[in-house]
């Protein structure tokens, strides 16, 4: 399976695409809810019956947001996410609604070295998230990886690869480190002082592509459509039907354990 095209490129349809907004209704919905009942449950996690309320859900996103900016993401990259509907996802998907960041899910099924390659190489994102499992496919599809982290012990630190031209992270959710990678946890950063959200608030709004989702379909990885803000949350994208969820004031029952 090659790569036939760019993010970019016309290949990739938009829906809700109007920029009217001066400022996300995604996120000042997310804000409304903590300010109305900050201490109301919003998640479960069953693994170990933990649980998040909306002022959790509100600062594990905001620490994942800050973390993100730290490291020199901006409104506009794009993050992939081949995960699970764990609170790696939900976290990574808010932060991105915060920075302004594109959201790319893939179905953690399809890890294969080709399909890896595909997805990289028709979005080129910044950043990837992963489950520690998916490492040695990811690290075959990106030739220069396993060099630096041999050669250099790079954990955590950025890197460029000729191949996939703007991608310089790569962030695995396990808790044992794996070189090459940047963990989850170490992304989070919490209260700084100041925050970097409050520079770029103003920069994202409703118009703004937030997502865009990889199907399975004859066998073959297929992208769907971006979606904005306001699309995601218009209910659009099924992606994100854990957040739109919560946003509609419902309690979501998830696996894993939480972060």
């Amino acid at each position: 399976m090659k790569s036939s095209s760019r993010l970019s490129g016309s290949s990739f349809t938009h829906i809700n695409s109007s920029s009217s907004c001066s400022v996300s209704s995604l996120v000042d919905k997310l804000n409304g809810l903590v300010d109305e009942f900050p201490l109301k449950d919003s998640f479960t996690f069953s693994k170990h019956d933990r649980k998040w309320t909306r002022e959790e859900v509100s600062k594990h996103s905001k620490a994942l947001a800050a973390g993100l900016l730290d490291l020199g993401c901006k409104p506009g990259d794009k993050m992939v996410l081949w995960l699970p509907d764990y609170a790696e996802k939900v976290a990574c998907q808010l932060a991105a609604a915060r920075t302004g960041m594109m959201v790319v899910c893939v179905d953690p099924s399809s890890s294969s070295v080709e399909e890896f390659s595909t997805v990289l190489g028709d979005t080129n994102p910044r950043i990837v998230f992963i489950q520690d499992r998916h490492a040695d496919n990811l690290k075959e599809a990106i030739p220069e990886m396993e060099w630096y982290a041999t050669m250099h012990d790079f954990t955590g630190k950025p890197f460029r690869s000729r191949k996939f031209s703007a991608l310089r992270y790569c962030v695995q959710t396990g808790s044992e480190g794996i070189p090459g990678m940047y963990q989850f946890f170490n992304m989070l950063l919490y209260n700084p002082d100041p925050s970097p959200l409050t520079a770029i608030q103003d920069n994202i709004n409703d118009g703004m592509p937030l997502s865009l989702t990889y199907k399975t379909v004859g066998g073959r990885l297929k992208p769907g459509k971006v979606v904005t803000h306001k699309g995601v949350l218009s209910g659009d994208e099924p992606s994100w039907t854990i957040i739109t969820d919560v946003l509609a004031k419902k309690h979501v029952v998830l696996s894993g354990s939480g972060v």
